[in-house]
């Protein structure tokens, strides 16, 4: 799936416009692409002006105010312009496998009140010669959500659609309607049982539960390689204890260590008792941890200015980068998350970031060769959204919208997540070339892209035009093999 913006304006105001795109003809006829034309919301806030600019002593000054985009809503049938204040909308187009490689054009007419076509812009869309796999490379853990008469479901799959996945499946385990999702390729992880007093203990199960869910999950070899346990988060001080005693209870339960154990953590020490015991965290939950989920600046080294992890951690055991590669090549798979932290200006889901800046985490995450992302929450502030206010801070956490709060039905995506979904498919371009070229040759390129924690480009063009060498690289080595 790719986007386009379109903005516009009119000198004087205009009622009763219309919008009308039509569908993507290939260059050589015979086949033809769908588009979607969607309506950009805008609110008004403080906001950073610039995620490139770094700290300039007092962080406040950095905050002036201004509007941006946040809701993606279906067109209205109409709509109106205030004069010299620009509009925002979205055409986006998903390609098939079967759609031939090649340029595709379609047409946006705009209509005056009386239907008259006052405006027509060409719009083009080019489908690279190889097919993204159903599979996203990157695995993902999304809290999700559900509203009015909009199911759990409803959001599940929606979030598919976005490349995805949610902690726990829309049906139970053990319901056979639970069988389809975890077979579903786009499904890259869901969780067995985790944690009764997290997330309003929607991963909470009884022994028995516990049980079966396990044995129907291992019962079939792909759904193995998805099913996690998620017992603890951001465990401190004594909480540490937590990821050692719920890791002995589900392997005692089971009578095997054979288990995916997940566990998202925030920093390498717990606390200043911890320090002073020299208890580093990443070493006490060694033992009851298989698939590592720092947050993001884990990466961000200390010879590079970053404080994660204590001076005595790294002179000891290493930087986390390091620590990591050792786990990976003893089995173990190498996830991080992010949340309200990092804060700025480091690469995250803020409202106030460049739409790039939130592709430029995914690079990130290639960069530091990170298998799968964890979000805590999509639904953050909904409470706080009416016809009268719109208040969601940075965004963090609230990555969907139920389209009731703007009269639609059904989950609407924020600009954000439309960023996201470009990350994730960038994600894939760069792990198939790295399949057909190595590693080393990958990197090239995105170090174009990013450096380390706080060295990524703020440019747009500099990441399409990455991408787009990223994909010629896959296209000649598929060509040459």
């Amino acid at each position: 799936t790719e986007s386009c913006q379109v903005l516009f304006s009119a000198t004087e105001n205009r009622e009763g416009l219309t919008a009308e795109l039509s569908a993507f003809e290939y260059e050589f006829g015979g086949y033809s692409i769908d588009g979607k034309l969607e309506w950009i919301y805008y609110y008004s806030t403080s906001v950073l002006p610039d995620a490139s600019l770094g700290y300039r002593g007092d962080r406040q000054a950095n905050f002036v105010k201004g509007e941006y985009p946040e809701v993606v809503l279906p067109m209205a049938e109409s709509f109106e312009l205030t004069a010299n204040r620009t509009q925002h909308m979205v055409i986006s187009v998903t390609s098939g496998k079967d759609a031939p490689a090649g340029m595709y054009r379609a047409s946006l007419d705009i209509k005056d009140s009386g239907g008259q076509v006052i405006k027509t812009a060409y719009v083009y869309a080019y489908v690279w010669d190889f097919t993204l796999p159903d599979a996203p490379y990157s695995a993902s853990l999304f809290c999700n959500a559900s509203y009015g008469q909009s199911t759990y479901e409803d959001y599940y799959n929606y979030l598919l659609d976005y490349k995805l996945s949610s902690y726990v499946l829309p049906y139970e385990i053990t319901d056979s309607r639970a069988d389809a999702y975890m077979s579903d390729p786009r499904v890259t992880a869901f969780v067995i049982a985790g944690g009764k007093d997290m997330y309003a203990g929607i991963m909470g199960a009884t022994d028995e539960e516990t049980i079966a869910n396990y044995q129907k999950v291992m019962s079939n070899e792909d759904w193995a390689k998805k099913g996690l346990f998620y017992y603890t988060d951001e465990p401190y001080g004594a909480g540490l204890y937590n990821v050692k005693t719920t890791y002995e209870y589900v392997t005692n339960l089971l009578g095997t260590t054979n288990i995916r154990n997940i566990t998202p953590f925030g920093q390498s020490y717990a606390d200043e008792e911890c320090q002073a015991k020299g208890i580093d965290s990443v070493k006490f939950i060694e033992p009851y941890i298989n698939v590592w989920c720092p947050i993001s600046i884990a990466y961000h080294t200390r010879a590079e200015g970053g404080t994660w992890s204590p001076a005595r951690s790294v002179l000891e055991y290493g930087e986390y980068p390091d620590r990591a590669a050792a786990y990976r090549e003893r089995g173990d798979e190498i996830w991080w998350y992010v949340c309200n932290a990092p804060d700025e200006y480091y690469a995250n889901l803020f409202t106030w970031y460049q739409g790039v800046v939130i592709r430029d985490l995914m690079w990130q995450q290639y960069f530091n060769n990170v298998d799968g992302l964890l979000y805590y929450a999509v639904s953050m502030n909904w409470d706080k959204i009416s016809k009268y206010q719109f208040d969601i801070f940075n965004g963090d956490g609230t990555l969907l919208f139920p389209g009731e709060k703007f009269g639609y039905s059904g989950p609407c995506a924020s600009w954000r997540l439309v960023q996201l979904r470009d990350g994730f498919d960038d994600f894939d371009y760069l792990r198939m070339a790295e399949e057909l070229v190595g590693r080393e040759a990958v990197m090239k390129v995105v170090n174009k892209v990013t450096t380390g924690m706080l060295e990524y480009t703020a440019d747009y063009r500099v990441v399409e035009a990455a991408r787009d060498e990223i994909a010629k690289i896959i296209i000649d080595a598929a060509e040459n093999r």
